[in-house]
């Protein structure tokens, strides 16, 4: 599974999220890949995480590739993808 996590600079929930999801492996091979976006550099980024959060300003913005979306550091998420 791929995510794509729009983040700043200094936003511990985004590392924390970015970290437990690539912790996760099977067989020692890892899972997920992780690419974390930096909003505050990346042109676009802003905006794109606003239109995929519904205006939410809250980070992290999650998107994984399975087309599901979520903002904030949310553990039940985290959980439902074995991290």
């Amino acid at each position: 599974m791929h995510f794509d996590i729009y983040s700043s600079p200094g936003c511990s929930k985004c590392k924390l999220t970015a970290n437990r999801l690539r912790a996760v492996e099977y067989h020692g091979e890892p899972v997920h890949t992780v690419n974390l976006i930096d909003v505050t550099v990346t042109p676009g980024a802003h905006e794109k995480a606003l239109e995929l959060s519904g205006g939410v300003k809250t980070l992290p913005i999650v998107q994984a590739s399975n087309g599901e979306i979520w903002t904030e550091f949310r553990v039940d998420r985290l959980k439902h993808y074995g991290a």
